[in-house]
């Protein structure tokens, strides 16, 4: 592939940016539930020692899991502002290399 070979056009990548807004917001709010729903059912697997022993794993997990989630709501948040300063920094350096030839 050649650089001739690359087209970027802002008005759609502009168009996406609502969509990585919208689905980050989705799955920070789902991520948020999740760990609300999961806080609820408190330690419904016994006192007795194997149910001390699957609790200490599953808390492990579930802060893991949780926190997993959240930390890709964020980066999927952070993709917009990325792709808008992209798609700038694309537009103003067309725009300077094509004054030069002018």
């Amino acid at each position: 592939m050649t650089g001739s070979d690359i087209k970027i056009v802002p008005e759609d990548i502009r168009a996406a940016i609502p969509k990585f807004v919208a689905e980050a917001e989705r799955l920070r709010v789902a991520a948020d539930a999740f760990r609300s729903e999961l806080a609820a059912l408190g330690a419904p697997w016994g006192d007795d020692e194997n149910g001390r022993e699957f609790g200490t794993t599953f808390a492990q997990n579930q802060t893991v899991i949780v926190d997993g989630a959240g930390v890709l709501a964020q980066g999927l948040a952070s993709i917009p502002p990325t792709l808008e300063a992209m798609v700038s920094n694309t537009v103003d350096r067309d725009e300077a290399n094509a004054k030069m030839w002018r």
